[in-house]
């Protein structure tokens, strides 16, 4: 009777458990959503507003023929615009998509970082926020495996790097490279611009120029939201972000985390 009632017990310790785990990921869930909604809106009215902007002044030269190449110009800035608002948005969709069925099986899916990276830059490129003139992007010299949901790291890679960007000059160039060693990978995000804009940034550095990202960052900023996204998302595959700002005017973003050998459908 008593092994019987012992086991019970240990039942009901292992449900509670297992319950309190379960509230413990919603709540996350719960955070990020709300998190990615308040950060995302935000970013989408930049380019919204530049392709409003654009589409007046198109109107504005549809009698001119003789500025042939400006409309050419701002047409194309109405096709960049529309494609970034449209990465931003797919993110939100799919974030909601993919953590709606968070739990329901225990596989992650797997990843290539060189192609995430890769499309990711080139969204950036075109951005209407964008304020380096180069993006340089080195790969690893093999295939570099992540389990990740797709969405989130491409949500993740997308805010650092136009975190780094913000501390860009007109003439700056944003570094991006993808490294492996052994069982984990590193992805180096640096600017060469000498300033950092946000005073809710520059704040972090007052005291320390080395600090792992976390998501409970002070301050609720625009940049602190963003990056403070990264860093639940991060937890989420095992990994980490440094921000480093030794020897360097800006800091630079190091994420690293586990790498997988099995096969990548991306």
């Amino acid at each position: 009777m008593q092994e019987k009632n012992q086991a019970s017990v240990d039942d009901q310790t292992h449900e509670i458990e297992s319950l309190k785990r379960k509230y413990k990921h919603l709540k996350a869930v719960h955070q990020l959503q709300n998190r990615t909604i308040r950060h995302f809106m935000h970013n989408v009215m930049s380019p919204l507003s530049a392709v409003s902007g654009y589409l007046e002044l198109l109107i504005n030269n549809l009698d001119e023929s003789e500025k042939e190449d400006k409309l050419t110009r701002y047409s194309q800035n109405i096709g960049d615009g529309l494609d970034e608002i449209g990465f931003l948005l797919e993110q939100i969709h799919d974030i909601y998509k993919e953590e709606s069925h968070a739990g329901a099986t225990a596989d992650n899916p797997v990843v290539e970082l060189n192609w995430l990276v890769n499309e990711v830059k080139e969204i950036v490129s075109n951005s209407t926020d964008l304020k380096a003139s180069d993006i340089t992007f080195i790969e690893a010299g093999k295939p570099v495996f992540v389990e990740a949901e797709l969405f989130q790291i491409k949500l993740m890679v997308y805010n650092l790097i136009m975190i780094a960007d913000s501390f860009s000059g007109a003439n700056g160039t944003l570094e991006i490279k993808v490294d492996r060693e052994n069982s984990e990978f590193a992805l180096f995000i640096r600017s060469s611009g000498e300033n950092i804009p946000d005073p809710s940034l520059r704040e972090l550095f007052e005291s320390k120029n080395i600090m792992q990202l976390t998501d409970d960052l002070e301050g609720d900023g625009p940049l602190l939201l963003g990056l403070k996204i990264c860093a639940q998302i991060c937890d989420q595959i095992s990994g980490k972000i440094i921000m480093d700002k030794r020897d360097r005017e800006t800091p630079q973003f190091i994420l690293s985390g586990p790498v997988t050998d099995s096969d990548s459908p991306f």
